[in-house]
């Protein structure tokens, strides 16, 4: 599995096919990537390119608890630079439960990253 590098922090990630546009999957709670990988080959299958990764914390990723930030804006943070790293400029952001609150904070923190929002099962509070 690749592994992109920022700030000393390791994120793991796959991608899923190879063309079309871009599609970021986030999985819930702290579950690792395998928790969206049915969705992510289903939506690979329409023609898009998939982005699943673990998140800080989370799965095999890097653990580092040296913030007061939200999980959520670190999160959203995170993707934002594994965007970069990985040269895409914008993706359809996915996400399902907690994943969805963060893809809620990744629009608003980085609204020109962001070419739609998929959510469901949205829960908790999403305070700004």
């Amino acid at each position: 599995m690749p592994i992109a590098t920022f700030d000393s922090v390791e994120i793991r990630y796959e991608i899923i096919a190879h063309g079309g546009p871009w599609v970021a999957a986030i999985s819930s709670a702290r579950s690792p990537l395998e928790d969206v990988e049915v969705l992510a080959r289903s939506v690979a299958s329409y023609g898009y390119r998939v982005l699943v990764h673990d998140r800080r914390n989370c799965g095999r990723s890097s653990l580092m608890f040296d913030t007061f930030d939200p999980d959520e804006n670190v999160w959203a943070d995170d993707l934002s630079r594994l965007l970069d790293c990985l040269g895409i400029s914008r993706a359809v952001v996915v996400g399902y439960s907690r994943g969805a609150r963060v893809a809620v904070r990744f629009a608003l923190r980085h609204p020109d990253r962001t070419r739609a929002l998929l959510l469901w099962g949205i829960s908790g509070v999403l305070d700004r």
